[in-house]
């Protein structure tokens, strides 16, 4: 049976999440009733360079027939000197339901490596390697063993169930709860916030910048706006040349100047 682990390193409940995944069972059948792999492009004639595969590999947790399918290898095989694969790994079990892996590499050998470039899911982020070998060669295609070992930037909290991760992590206490509500504000706070013309709270590093009214002469001064002819302020020094509110002087004694009515 496969082995499934998911770390939490240093009491992180976001980032530095390891996954450890071993004894996992990629069964490639090439030819007869249950292929799950179909050619796009016929290769070169001798060397078959440039065929080219879509896949759909089914991916058990054990080595038999009847073992069950956790995920499925969902991309393309092709064939550059070397066999070239690059799929994704969709996962159907209920514990990682919907979650993926990118995965690409070279398969030109019984055994070695695929990168591991990306996830979603509980899996985002994911970096990491795929170590494979063929377990078992048959007519219709071949059993590969994987064993996945990667990081990842695992989302919590996690869903809740006894098929979750969390029965994984016995223990682990995560650092938020979404189904708790956010803490108060403290019930007494010496932070007060002025408010504008308008009673909208204003931070208290923010200056409006509406004017200030004048300030009051000094007392004491003797100086004193004179009103204008609609009581606006007169500078100092500036002399009308009518004021309609004094009477026009009389004429001298004598004249024949008589001022109109």
């Amino acid at each position: 049976m496969a082995s499934f682990d998911v770390t939490p390193y240093n009491g992180a409940s976001v980032e530095n999440t390891k996954i450890h995944f071993k004894k996992l069972y990629l069964r490639q059948n090439t030819s007869g009733p249950n292929s799950n792999q179909s050619k796009l492009i016929d290769g070169d004639v001798g060397s078959e360079f440039g065929r080219t595969v879509v896949t759909n590999w089914a991916i058990h947790d054990g080595s038999s027939l009847d073992a069950m399918v956790v995920a499925r290898a969902r991309g393309l095989h092709v064939n550059a000197v070397d066999d070239h694969s690059s799929f994704t790994m969709v996962f159907e079990s209920k514990r990682f339901k919907c979650s993926t892996l990118e995965i690409m590499g070279a398969t030109a050998l019984g055994q070695g490596d695929w990168a591991i470039i990306g996830g979603t899911g509980q899996f985002a982020m994911a970096r990491g390697v795929v170590q494979r070998f063929v377990y078992e060669r048959s007519d219709h295609g071949q059993v590969v063993e994987l064993a996945i070992e990667a990081f990842c930037r695992a989302k919590l909290p996690w869903p809740r169930g006894e098929d979750g991760p969390r029965a994984v992590l016995t223990g682990f206490k995560p650092q938020y709860d979404k189904l708790k509500p956010s803490p108060a504000l403290p019930g007494v706070s010496k932070v007060k916030h002025k408010t504008g013309p308008i009673c909208f709270a204003i931070p208290a590093c923010c200056k409006p910048k509406y004017p200030k009214p004048s300030s009051a002469l000094p007392t004491g001064s003797k100086l004193k706006p004179k009103p204008g002819p609609k009581g606006f302020a007169v500078p100092t020094g500036f002399k009308p040349k009518y004021d309609k509110s004094k009477p026009s002087p009389a004429p001298p004694a004598g004249s024949k100047h008589r001022p109109k009515a």
